[in-house]
Order: C-alpha cells, then structure tokens, then sequence
C-alpha cells in the first residue's frame, strides 16, 4: 500500500503545482494556452499508454465481455435517470448541462496512475474495456448534445436581439410627428412599401404552413392538391392538411444545423487517434503480432508522460469561483453522481463475485466514482454555450470528491 499512497501524493503535488503555475503565469487565459499541452496528452501519450496495456493482454474472455456490457450499463442508466432526477431545475439552459454533465467518466486522466499501483498486470486494460462505452460515449453523445445546445442558444439570442430591434424601430416611429397635409409619396417609395409588405407576408406564410387553416375559395379560384374541397353553394371551403410528422422528422434532420453537427461529430470520431490506438491494440493482443523493441521503448517513453500531462491539466483547470445562481445545479450533479457511481460499483463488487474476478470488480467498482470529463468544459468553449461555470465548476468538485473518495475507499476493499 505504500507505493498506493505514494501515487495519491504525487497526484495532489502535481495538481497543486499546477493550479499554482496557472494563477502566477496565465491567471484567466490558461484555456488560451493550454491547447499545445492538451493535444500532446490526447494524441500521443494517452493512446501510448492505451496501447501498452492492450498490447500485453493475452486475449479476450468471457470477463472482457462482462467489462464492455457494464459499461454500457452504466451510461445508459445514469444518463437515462438524469433525465428524472434534474426536472426540478427550471432553467432549461442549467437543466440540460447538468443531464449531460451527468455522463460520462474521466478514467483515462485520473485513475490509470492508480491502477498501475494497485494492479499493475491487468489493472489499466480492464479499465479500457470498461471505458470502451465511455469514449463512444464523449464523441457520439455529449459532442452532439454541446454542439445542438450551442446552435440552440445561438438562435434563441438572434431572435430576440431582431425583436428588440423591431421594438425599437415601432417607439421611434410612434414619436415622429405626422403632417395634417401629407404629400403624394414618391414612385419609388411606393414599390418600396410593397415589396417590403410582400417580404412580411411571405414571412408569415411560412411560420403558418404547419398549422390547419381554412380558406373561403371564390368560384373560379385554383385550389391546391393538398386541400380539401367542401362545396358550400356560392362559396367552396378549402381545409388545408395539417404537415405530417413524418415530413416534420426529414425537414429536421435535414436540416442545415443537423448535416453540420453530423459531419463535425464524424470527423471526432474518424479523427481521434484513441480509438485507433484501442482497435490496433486488440488486433496486436488477438494476433499476437510483436513489434520492434525500438517502437515499444518509445510508446512507452510516452506513456510514462500520461500522469505528468494528466494532472497538470486538471490542475490547470481547476478554478475556484462560481457564482451563487450556478451553486444548487452544481452540487446537486456531483452529488448524483458520486451516489450513482458509489451503488452501482457496489452492486457489481459483492452481487457478482460468482462470475466476475476481483480485478475487473474492483475496477467496475471504482471506475464510476471518477470525475466528469474534462471534455464537457472543452466543448462548452468549442460550440460557445452559457454558461460556461456549470461544466467547469462540476469538474473542479468532481475531482476533489473523487481524489478523497477513492483515497479512501481502496484501503478498504483491495483488490
């Protein structure tokens, strides 16, 4: 247990030097110049020490599978019952971030370095197979989440900013005086007064054409061919159809929001160099194909950096300040997710011990009380979505409950 402890005092020094180098270098711009340090960490240690793990595994069971299937288990029922539990926040913007800030955990960052002490043979590759439905998770669910809440509030903000505008022009125009004796207007303005009429209708005519209207068709009218036509003697009754929801469902997802939140979400996925360092180490696993020794000492020299970068950037993140109004969301997301994490993980370490070894148990157990995902501050940034206090501020809790959580909780049931 010496060397356990050993990691915890390594990781609480590097979190604080961290955190000490951000207020004397960077103050508030940390996000600014932590985007070098960040790739590093992402794309080459984090898939170096991914695939040194995976590449010693000598195959896949029956327990592998057990890891892959509890993963997903757990994502879908904690983000399933955050939609129940976070409806008692009336801010839509607050109720959503806290849902999606319920998903997902940060293994790969804060508790790799522990498994590697506690169990140094198999401890990091089983974890991987239980995050496996974590990542799919950060790039198929959350991205496109930010992304369509970003889109959303951005919207919302145009749309009053015209109101606004047209609030303003109507007072302007109600204060200017009008003359008794008013003047033929111009040729010019006249067509100008049309068009501008027409634009309005035209406007209008597309908010309506969702809704079930009827029309008065005078004899001689055209009726179109998604009417219906009642003969009422000198007058026909034209019922328009109500838009199905069939079109409604295509008209969205073809949508020009939609297309470009499918395509950025596709590229993360075919971009990210994790996920191929995860395939391409089962495939070296299963074939069990060896590499040269240069290679494997240099993935490893990498992998090595994955605790340094880790921690600094949760370090470099980590803030104290937060604004009152932002509080009961914040604390209520951490709580739920500490009390999720800390019952499912006890659930599978004593109801399963029948099927499931120690090692995988103990990694099941205490890979839900890890931290949320630093990615959730990273996309709020990305996609421009307020407030940017409740992801960031939930990481920050997150990961002093996690740290003296675990701290805990290890010495008590070792693997």
């Amino acid at each position: 247990m010496k060397e356990y402890y050993e990691t915890f005092g390594v990781m609480l020094l590097t979190l604080t030097l961290s955190f000490i180098f951000k207020l004397w270098f960077f103050r508030d711009n940390v996000r600014i110049h932590s985007g070098l340090i960040m790739k590093v960490l992402f794309n080459l240690s984090l898939p170096c020490i991914i695939f040194r793990n995976l590449y010693n595994m000598n195959g896949l069971d029956l327990e592998s599978l057990y890891l892959v299937v509890g993963g997903f288990i757990y994502q879908f029922s904690i983000g399933g019952l955050a939609c129940l539990v976070f409806l008692f926040i009336k801010n839509p913007d607050h109720r959503k971030l806290a849902i999606f800030n319920s998903l997902a955990l940060n293994t790969a960052l804060f508790i790799f370095p522990v498994l590697k002490s506690v169990a140094p043979t198999d401890g990091i590759s089983k974890c991987i197979l239980f995050c496996f439905s974590n990542d799919l998770c950060c790039y198929l669910v959350i991205r496109p989440l930010y992304a369509w809440l970003g889109l959303t509030q951005s919207t919302r903000e145009k749309g009053e900013i015209s109101i606004e505008m047209e609030t303003i022009s109507t007072s302007h125009s109600q204060t200017i005086p009008h003359d008794s004796h008013p003047s033929k207007e111009s040729p010019q303005k006249e067509n100008k007064d049309k068009d501008t009429t027409k634009l309005l209708n035209t406007s209008k005519d597309e908010e309506e054409e969702d809704h079930k209207t009827i029309h008065i068709n005078e004899p001689g009218n055209v009726i179109n061919d998604d009417s219906t036509q009642i003969d009422l003697g000198n007058a026909t009754l034209v019922q328009q159809k109500k838009t199905s929801l069939k079109d409604i469902i295509i008209k969205k997802l073809t949508n020009k929001n939609t297309i470009q939140i499918a395509k950025g979400t596709l590229m993360a996925v075919i971009t990210s160099i994790p996920i191929y360092a995860t395939f391409s180490g089962y495939f070296f696993a299963l074939t069990q194909f060896r590499l040269p020794h240069v290679l494997l000492t240099f993935i490893d020299t990498c992998a090595n950096a994955n605790s340094l970068l880790a921690y600094a950037i949760l370090g470099s993140f980590f803030e104290w300040k937060i604004p009152k109004k932002y509080l009961l969301t914040c604390f209520s997301v951490v709580l739920y997710r500490m009390l999720f994490g800390l019952a499912f993980g006890l659930i599978v370490y004593f109801g399963f011990q029948k099927w499931i070894g120690p090692v995988a148990r103990f990694v099941m157990l205490i890979s839900p009380l890890t931290p949320a995902p630093l990615i959730d501050s990273i996309y709020t940034i990305e996609y421009k979505v307020t407030p940017q206090e409740i992801p960031i501020m939930i990481n920050n809790l997150t990961i002093v409950c996690s740290y003296i959580g675990i701290l805990i909780l290890i010495p008590i049931i070792n693997p």
